[in-house]
């Protein structure tokens, strides 16, 4: 189970930390996504906790971390930089999603801090552009409409009660499957709490932070990563296309692994499959 704590820094939002595991052993940081929260890391937790003292934390402003001014992706890094302090040294890292991207980016510029990274659907291109322009035409007045409700939500905006419930219900996990965005294989499940979670959250916060998301992902993959590293992609995945994987996938003792049929919710999909390569990955380290 994960112990739940309060990191507080100077002049930064306070971050809800999560810890699991003995903390004498080597460190391993989960970075999540922007959708739900720690707990779409099960699978590798489960993997991991035998060998490793888990940490892992919410983003500013989502999932009971503090609200922030500035929502933009190296804030984002920041505050993983602040975890890593708190652990003291080097750390496996992690990430699902637009975490993946947070622990690519963090190990290409603090390689001294890292001692190899997992991405796993991390997001590359224009991701989130993509999942919306497959559902809604950006020239139409529909997009312009949802486009302006978005910059214009107050911190503090929530949905009520009956939206996350909604997010619950088996028909939203159909209508994701209808669009390609989720598969047969994902746990619908699992799949529609992710989803909840996510909703259950300050709006101005979460939109805004995909924003930030988004506006890095335009950029290109950071320089030859001077660690070791895993990368997970789905073939199916509409916000990172196998194209886009490939093309960040490099470095020193770069692998990649496509999932034949796997969509961007690869965690909820084929945990047995992840948790093997991260098996593997792990015992082709030097010190594995």
């Amino acid at each position: 189970m994960w112990r739940t704590t309060t990191l507080s820094r100077d002049g930064a939002p306070d971050l809800s930390l999560f810890q699991r595991g003995d903390l004498a052993r080597p460190a391993a940081v989960l970075v999540p996504g922007l959708l739900g929260d720690v707990d779409a890391l099960e699978p590798f937790a489960q993997e991991l906790e035998p060998s490793h003292a888990l940490w892992s934390w919410s983003p500013r402003g989502l999932s009971g971390s503090g609200a922030a001014d500035d929502y933009g992706f190296d804030g984002w890094l920041e505050d993983l930089t602040s975890v890593l302090d708190e652990i003291g040294g080097p750390a496996l890292l992690v990430g699902w999603s637009a975490g993946g991207r947070v622990a690519v980016e963090a190990a290409a510029q603090w390689p001294e801090r890292c001692t190899a990274v997992v991405s796993v659907a991390g997001t590359w291109g224009r991701p989130f552009e993509q999942l919306l322009h497959s559902v809604v035409d950006p020239g139409s007045s529909l997009f312009a409409m949802a486009a302006q409700a978005a910059s214009g939500l107050r911190p503090g905006t929530r949905l009520p009660a009956w939206a996350q419930e909604l997010a619950r219900a088996a028909l939203v996990t159909e209508a994701l499957r209808l669009f390609g965005v989720s598969a047969e294989t994902t746990d619908s499940v699992r799949l529609r709490e992710t989803l909840a979670r996510t909703l259950d959250n300050d709006l101005h916060a979460l939109l805004s932070t995909w924003r930030g998301v988004s506006r890095r992902c335009q950029s290109g993959p950071p320089a030859q990563l001077a660690v070791p590293s895993l990368w997970f992609a789905g073939d199916h995945d509409v916000l990172t296309p196998v194209d886009d994987a490939q093309f960040a996938a490099h470095g020193l003792d770069a692998q990649l692994v496509v999932v034949p049929g796997g969509t961007h919710f690869l965690p909820l999909e084929q945990p047995e499959l992840l948790r093997l390569h991260v098996r593997r990955f792990l015992k082709s380290l030097p010190d594995g």
